[in-house]
C-alpha cells in the first residue's frame, strides 16, 4: 500500500515543477472589427456585424435553443434540395444564417454601449436599425475600445410552438470594436506581444499570488502616433494588488510599437484594452 502512495506523492511534486507559475496570463482577444470609416455609414446593428447571431452570447439554455431551432431550419431547407440529411455534416452556429436568426425572433429592443473619452454611455433603440442617438455615439466612440450591442428579442410563436417559451424576452450581447484602417503594431507581430507577455507577466506571478478572490484584469492603454506606449490603466482589477502591479509594470516595459493609420496613411493614435486571466496549468 506504502508503494502507491509514495508513486502518487513523487506524481505531485514532478508536476509542481512543471506548474510554478501560475497560468495566469494574456488572453487574446477575437472581438470582430471594424474599420474606423466605416462607423460613417453605419445606420443599423447589420452593419456593425453582418452574421452578429454567430457571436451573440446567450445563456446556455437559449443558446441549446438556438442551436436546435436554426439547425432544424437548415435541416429542412437541406432535405427541400434533395440531398439525404444524413450526408450532411453537423451544423454549429459558426454556420448559421443570419437570415435564419431573423426568421425566428421579433427584436424587442438594441442597446449601443461606447466608451466615450473613458467613460461608458448607452443608447436604446426599439429595432435593428441604429436611431440617431445610437449612430452618434458610434461615430464618437474611443478608437480602439470595445462597442457593446445587447440584443433584447422574443421568439415568434410559430418557432417555437413545440417548446411553449413564445412570450418571454431573452437577452444576448456580442462586440465589435472600430479600430483604423492600419492598426497599431507590436514590433515582431501577435506572436511577439504573446511570448513578451509569457515573459513579463506569467513567469512573474507565481502559484502563491494566486486565490480563491483572484479575477480576470482588465489594462488599458494608448499608442501614439509615434508608436509610444502611454497612460497605462488599471480598467479591472485581478483583486491582487501584487498582481495588477506586475501587469502595470508589463505595460510601461514595452517597446514602442508601429502606429497605426488611417485610409489616407496618415498616422493615428490607437488605445487597446487586453485581458489576462488563467490560460492553463
Amino acid at each position: 500500500m506504502k508503494k502507491p502512495i509514495l508513486l502518487f506523492l513523487c506524481f505531485l511534486v514532478s508536476l509542481s515543477g512543471f506548474c510554478q507559475n501560475s497560468g495566469y496570463g494574456y488572453l487574446q482577444n477575437d472581438v470582430p472589427t471594424i474599420p474606423i470609416e466605416k462607423l460613417n455609414s453605419v445606420v443599423s446593428v447589420y452593419d456593425l456585424d453582418p452574421v452578429f447571431c454567430r457571436h451573440l452570447t446567450v445563456p446556455f439554455k437559449e443558446m441549446y435553443l438556438l442551436d436546435h431551432l436554426l439547425n432544424r431550419k437548415r435541416m429542412l431547407l437541406v432535405s427541400l434540395t434533395g440531398q439525404p440529411t444524413m450526408q450532411n455534416p453537423a451544423m454549429d452556429r459558426r454556420t448559421f444564417l443570419q437570415e435564419d436568426f431573423d426568421r425566428i425572433v421579433t427584436y424587442r429592443s438594441v442597446t449601443i454601449a461606447v466608451i466615450q473619452n473613458g467613460k461608458m454611455i448607452k443608447a436604446s433603440g426599439a429595432s435593428q436599425k441604429l436611431n440617431e442617438q445610437q449612430i452618434q455615439l458610434l461615430r464618437n466612440a474611443d478608437l480602439g475600445s470595445e462597442v457593446g450591442v445587447k440584443i433584447r428579442f422574443y421568439y415568434r410563436n410559430e418557432a417555437v410552438k413545440d417548446f411553449g417559451d413564445g412570450n418571454s424576452v431573452k437577452e444576448g450581447e456580442f462586440a465589435i470594436k472600430p479600430v483604423p484602417n492600419n492598426e497599431a503594431m507590436y514590433p515582431g507581430g501577435n506572436d511577439a506581444l504573446v511570448a513578451f507577455f509569457s515573459k513579463q507577466v506569467t513567469s512573474r506571478i507565481p502559484a502563491s499570488y494566486i486565490t480563491r478572490i483572484t479575477e480576470r484584469a482588465t489594462v488599458s492603454f494608448t499608442i501614439t502616433e509615434q508608436g509610444q506606449v502611454i497612460n497605462p490603466v488599471l480598467a479591472e482589477s485581478s483583486k491582487q494588488p501584487k498582481i495588477d502591479e506586475i501587469l502595470l509594470d508589463a505595460i510601461r516595459r514595452m517597446p514602442p510599437w508601429k502606429p497605426a493609420s488611417n485610409k489616407k496613411g496618415s498616422r493615428m493614435k490607437q488605445s487597446f484594452r487586453f485581458k489576462f486571466g488563467f490560460d492553463g496549468c
